[in-house]
């Protein structure tokens, strides 16, 4: 690093993710030097560059990794790339903050951990949720005890916006939609999509692990809509998971 308290990072994939979170976030931190994006798409990658005065944008990912002046990536793309791209990290000495989910696989995301452990390097999950202001209430509230052992909870979250795309994708998202709907090589639908977000706030509010999972998907616009087109993967499920500290959770998520 450049110095004990300044950490220089890169922006990989320059998408929603990335503009809504990852870049305005690097940007206005004070510890932290954002020193190149990179992106598939050079006109995204230059996008970025011009509004946050970034030095370097690239559209090649071994360049950003060859670099001396770079100690962390910051991984934005779609989950096809999140293994291979950590993996090279790692082995490239840099540190990771990787978008969920992590992986397609456990494999994947075992050799991720794997290549990090070898490394030294640190490897974290994006699970931004944690830091929702009403989100860490809710962890004060159940450290104080004020209601007393938690053994339950119950998520539901639901969209409609594939029952019309054309007039319910909020404007500026079309992209960000469609690709997780059309692309085969995504690894997973709405489950994979959703699920760590929650699974991952039981954690972190009560420091219990998933003892068992079992679940039901359903692909409600490939079989029931008849618009395979955006239909590739599951988008609806069910899940009903134990902790190990002996908590029941459900889930329900669907965007029909």
């Amino acid at each position: 690093m450049a110095s004990a308290d300044r950490v220089r990072v890169a922006v990989v994939g320059c998408g929603v993710a990335a503009w809504v979170g990852h870049l305005p976030w690097l940007w206005a931190h004070p510890d932290v030097d954002l020193v190149a994006v990179c992106d598939a798409q050079a006109d995204r990658a230059q996008a970025a560059q011009r509004r946050y005065a970034i030095a370097t944008a690239t559209t090649r990912y071994d360049d950003v990794l060859a670099r001396d002046d770079i100690d962390a990536v910051s991984i934005c793309t779609p989950p096809a790339h999140h293994a291979v791209m950590a993996i090279a990290a790692a082995r490239a000495g840099k540190h990771v903050l990787l978008e969920k989910p992590m992986g397609r696989s456990v494999q994947e995301c075992d050799a991720m951990i794997e290549a990090a452990r070898q490394s030294g390097t640190i490897l974290m999950l994006g699970h931004e949720k944690r830091f929702n202001v009403a989100c860490e209430q809710v962890k004060r509230v159940i450290e104080s005890g004020a209601v007393g052992k938690p053994f339950s909870t119950a998520v539901h979250w639901g969209a409609s916006v594939k029952l019309d795309p054309e007039r319910m994708i909020p404007a500026g998202y079309r992209e960000n939609y469609e690709w997780r709907w059309r692309d085969a090589s995504v690894g997973g639908g709405i489950l994979q999509d959703h699920l760590p977000h929650y699974v991952d706030l039981w954690r972190g509010w009560t420091g219990a692990e998933v003892e068992s999972v079992c679940a039901e998907a359903q692909n409600v616009t490939r079989d029931y809509l008849d618009r395979p087109s955006i239909g590739v993967w599951e988008d609806f499920g069910v899940v009903l998971m134990r902790f190990t500290d002996g908590a029941v959770a459900t889930f329900e998520t669907g965007t029909v």
